[in-house]
């Protein structure tokens, strides 16, 4: 009601000019598309309650009309948005706090990436290097067991020669 929002009672209102209940001169916009229309639906707009304090409500207007559908004045409804206002800016200030947080997760989560590459490049250096001796070591073992099937061979020619000419020189 009126009379909640702007904390005067009826008897103050009644006859009340209504640039005393609007602020600003968005109100002869409104009455003049309304006017013009016939409607306006969800202006938002500012009403003085008896200190002259502005409180944001949402308007809609529209013309009244006489049984011989002559213009005889305006129908105006309001809600009021102060709760509505609050939690927009509470919600604005979670946003604000939530975006702060998600940039810091964000931050954490680079510096936690960084660090994983970081380990991982150096990680990836030490495989490395130990595959690398670890070929190098797997190339002596192979040239050893070369040269060992090599001796072995030479080692069975000369026990089939040294047994040829045991039996030779019999």
């Amino acid at each position: 009601m009126l009379e909640d929002m702007t904390k005067k009672n009826t008897y103050e209102l009644i006859g009340e000019g209504i640039e005393t209940i609007f602020s600003g001169k968005k109100i002869k916009d409104i009455l003049e598309e309304t006017l013009k229309s016939g409607i306006v639906r969800d202006e938002e707009i500012f009403i003085l309650d008896k200190e002259k304090k502005k409180i944001p409500v949402s308007i809609f207007s529209q013309i009244r009309k006489n049984k011989k559908g002559s213009n005889i004045g305006c129908f105006f409804g309001l809600i009021d948005l102060t709760e509505i206002k609050k939690k927009e800016e509470a919600l604005k200030e979670s946003g604000q706090v939530l975006e702060i947080k998600v940039a810091a997760e964000t931050r954490e989560l680079q510096n936690l990436t960084n660090t994983l590459e970081t380990n991982i490049k150096k990680r990836t250096k030490e495989l490395e290097e130990k595959l690398s001796e670890l070929e190098r070591i797997n190339k002596l073992m192979v040239g050893r067991e070369l040269k060992m099937i090599e001796l072995k061979e030479k080692i069975k020619k000369a026990g089939k020669e040294i047994a040829r000419l045991k039996n030779n020189s019999i």
